[in-house]
């Protein structure tokens, strides 16, 4: 009967919060929007992320703030909207696996509603909704002990590039540079730079409806009060490749440096873009972060100055066994015989402070605990310090890590 009644009582509390002013209760309730309620989280996310400069959240963000694409919450106190959490779906292409996502961002809470745990609810029903809508992955653009107290864990890593004028011009120059034409795209050119973008083999999937929309949005840019310029580089009359850059935008004061955004195709032609918009923007520094398995676009910059650091934001694991199954052709075209066939794993243990552990086993070896942030840094950090039994770092060596696209391109949210 105990155990009942401190159920009863834990689900009261997440239903009300006390009032700080009156010492009241205040009845919360948390759910997907519907449209008349967006248009409220609209004017919430606006009020804590916009300035008179800046356009509107539903302009920069179109798909998180539409309720036919988006699966987005809100926590309302009293019938008023207080918090908002922005959630959407994606696929993630890897080789020839397809891994699916939710994202999860522009995450806020009302000034005057925050320090009483609305945050923490929120994202507890995000997490138990992502495995529901049949995601094996939330990607969450966030590195607060919000997230990583609630087995949301670093991954991946991203290196830096800083070209600047001289290194721009030095790759203008170069042999590399010459048999490309550059210039900007012109606006009839969406099924070209489509057929391109659908090239990469770590990719988001982009229909090229996605792939306009997402370029006119400008949603990172439209944060730093940037704005997208589109350049691509022909060949021999035809497209080899494209790259969206954040540049200044009028007179307004940049929250932070012009960055390349998202490029695809030939990795001579993509550094050449990007000298390119270096050069004819007058930039002093263009920021290129190149995810860690864009191996030949990192040779075209090894002499260019660079920090390395981590990938934006944090990974929660919401249903391992599925993403196994949704990563094992990928796995199974790099080791086909032997461990991508082969490999489970699968939760082991979760406690109520937001650790977990995962088991992997495979026939003939022990059977391998790994605790979520071990296991997070296998499966997508290189060069992960993990002292693994030298049997199973053999067996994993050709399948691990697993390259993600960049959570910071077209598809931030």
């Amino acid at each position: 009967m105990l155990p009942k009644l401190l159920s009863c009582w834990n689900k009261l509390k997440a239903m009300c919060v006390k009032r700080s002013n009156c010492g009241g209760l205040k009845m919360t309730n948390i759910r997907i929007l519907n449209d008349e309620e967006m248009q409220e989280a609209i004017l919430l996310a606006d009020r804590i992320f916009r300035d008179a400069e800046q356009v509107s959240m539903a302009t920069g963000f179109p798909y998180l703030y539409a309720t036919a694409y988006s699966q987005s919450f809100g926590i309302y106190e009293d019938n008023r909207l207080v918090g908002f959490n922005g959630l959407l779906p994606a696929v993630l292409r890897v080789g020839p696996a397809a891994i699916n996502v939710l994202s999860l961002g522009s995450v806020c809470i009302d000034h005057e509603a925050r320090g009483r745990g609305y945050a923490s609810s929120m994202l507890d029903k995000v997490k138990e909704h992502v495995k529901q809508a049949g995601a094996s992955l939330l990607l969450v653009t966030g590195t607060r002990s919000l997230y990583t107290r609630a087995a949301c864990h670093l991954f991946g890593t991203v290196t830096r590039v800083l070209l600047d004028q001289p290194h721009a011009q030095s790759i203008a120059a170069s042999q590399d540079s010459q048999p490309f034409h550059l210039r900007a795209m012109e606006p009839y050119e969406w099924l070209k730079l489509h057929a391109v973008a659908r090239s990469r083999n770590v990719r988001y999937e982009q229909s090229v409806w996605d792939l306009a929309g997402l370029v006119k949005a400008e949603a990172y840019a439209s944060c730093v009060k940037l704005t997208h310029q589109v350049l691509v580089a022909e060949r021999d009359g035809r497209l080899a490749a494209f790259a969206v850059v954040a540049i200044p935008k009028g007179t307004l004061k940049s929250r932070r440096p012009p960055f390349a955004v998202e490029w695809a195709g030939d990795a001579s032609a993509i550094a050449s873009l990007l000298a390119y918009a270096t050069i004819n923007n007058n930039l002093p520094v263009l920021e290129v972060p190149v995810n860690w398995h864009e191996n030949e676009l990192l040779e075209r910059f090894n002499s260019i100055p660079y920090t390395s650091e981590q990938n934006l934001g944090t990974v929660y694991m919401a249903d391992i066994e599925q993403f196994v199954e949704e990563i094992r052709p990928y796995w199974l075209q790099h080791d086909a015989a032997v461990v991508g066939a082969q490999l489970n794993i699968r939760l082991a243990n979760k406690d109520e402070d937001g650790g977990d552990e995962y088991e992997l086993s495979m026939p003939h070896l022990p059977h391998l605990r790994l605790s979520g942030p071990q296991l997070t840094a296998l499966l997508f950090t290189p060069h992960a310090q993990l002292n693994l039994p030298q049997d199973w770092a053999a067996a994993l060596r050709p399948i691990v890590p697993i390259p993600l696209p960049s959570t910071s391109g077209l598809n931030y949210i």
